[in-house]
């Protein structure tokens, strides 16, 4: 099977996960585990398809793979919301508002657990008139900016930028945090 011909099965497999009363678990041929297995790595769903491994008819070695990837992404996902929590924490201290979203908060919101969307970084959205206060709590913080497609604030450019680019990149401890602003 093509990468994409495993696409709707993973679709299936991932409802059957979320919802089993509503969904059947997808009739899978032995060759279809290692494609079903693989997309649902590209796609990062590994660990919910690992809370349906017993009912999704799975081998042994394809329950151990999920739940080590499953282990692997809750890691992750307590390492980004413990970002989450102090980057806010700095932040309120210093009297701006911010929202944590995407990531941990919508894989919880989404599926019930924090590890549901694996892991990438934690976005913190502030108002448009704090971005530059809030670029130097996370600075004070020890967070690293990460320079990229966007200048920081404080660079002859950073007027227009702030206009057409929505996200400062930084790295706070090995996990990368966004500042957005829009």
């Amino acid at each position: 099977m093509s990468p994409d011909g495993a696409t709707p099965l993973l679709v299936q497999a991932v409802r059957h996960a979320l919802d089993p009363v509503a969904s059947p678990a997808p009739p899978l041929a032995t060759a279809d585990v290692d494609d079903l297995l693989a997309a649902a790595a590209r796609h990062r769903v590994e660990p919910v398809l690992a809370s349906a491994a017993d009912t999704l008819g799975l081998d042994d070695a394809a329950r151990a793979e999920l739940a080590a990837a499953r282990t692997g992404a809750q890691h992750g996902a307590l390492a980004m919301a413990a970002t989450a929590v102090q980057c806010s924490a700095a932040l309120r201290r210093a009297g701006l508002r911010s929202l944590v979203y995407k990531g941990v908060p919508l894989a919880l919101r989404t599926t019930g657990d924090p590890a549901g969307r694996g892991t990438g970084d934690v976005d913190l959205l502030v108002h448009p008139d704090d971005t530059v206060a809030a670029y130097q709590v996370l600075l004070d913080l020890g967070a690293r900016y990460v320079m990229s497609f966007a200048p920081p604030p404080g660079t002859g450019l950073w007027p227009a930028t702030r206009f057409i680019v929505p996200e400062l990149p930084f790295f706070h401890h090995g996990i990368g945090i966004d500042l957005h602003w829009r």
